[in-house]
């Protein structure tokens, strides 16, 4: 940017600028909106598309007041490392429950199977969901004082300093240790089931259930429109 300034054309400085403006808005929806339609149509499979979940996200952004968020550079420093502190533990409950509790072995046709190996108690891996809290607890004093500045919580808000390492850390070591006591025997298997392998032999996969290959291609299908 500090180099456009200095070109002598208006014109090029407004087409340089315009370009970055461009692709900083064809990111954001890429990502942004992209990664809310798919967990909307996760919870809600048989009434919302990826397009519907796109339009969805559009109309409940506005309840986080992006105006707000970015009136002033303090204060989306300050939203930014409050989004750290839960993506932490998700990071690490992602990273080791497929590299170190399932060592790469995922079965890709249950997972999009509601009553397959990964469904736990109820849809809920209760595992995950402790150790959630167990990442993100020691953040919450800082956090509060992040977004209120007027909150006292005293040296709590020397852990949210680094709270995205303190919390991967956390959440690394209760939920591989959670992993290791109260195993989920139902979901490891003895070898990857992948994607390509499922559709080449159009759901006669060996040592998996064919059922769900109805609504695997159901839902490449909602994608695809």
């Amino acid at each position: 940017m500090a180099l456009i300034l200095n070109w002598p054309s208006r014109a090029c400085r407004f087409l340089a600028a315009f370009s970055f403006a461009l692709a900083a808005l064809g990111v954001n929806i890429s990502t942004n909106s992209l990664s809310a339609a798919n967990d909307f149509t996760a919870l809600f499979p048989q009434f919302v598309s990826i397009r519907k979940g796109q339009l969805l996200c559009v109309v409940i952004a506005w309840a986080v007041l992006p105006w707000k968020l970015l009136a002033s550079a303090g204060t989306f420093l300050n939203f930014m490392a409050a989004y750290a502190v839960f993506l932490g533990p998700i990071a690490a409950t992602m990273l080791f429950d497929f590299w170190v509790v399932h060592v790469r072995k995922y079965d890709t046709l249950a997972l999009y199977t509601y009553n397959g190996i990964y469904k736990h108690y109820h849809g809920l891996n209760w595992r995950a969901f402790v150790t959630f809290l167990a990442g993100v607890a020691p953040n919450m004093p800082g956090f509060i004082h992040g977004v209120n500045r007027d909150a006292d919580v005293g040296v709590g808000v020397r852990p949210y300093q680094f709270g995205w390492l303190l919390g991967f850390t956390i959440t690394t070591v209760f939920y591989v240790g959670l992993e290791k006591i109260f195993p989920p025997r139902e979901t490891f298997i003895e070898r990857a089931v992948l994607p390509d392998e499922i559709y080449e032999r159009h759901g006669q996969s060996e040592g998996v259930r064919v059922e769900g290959f109805k609504a695997w291609n159901e839902l490449a299908r909602c994608e695809l429109s």
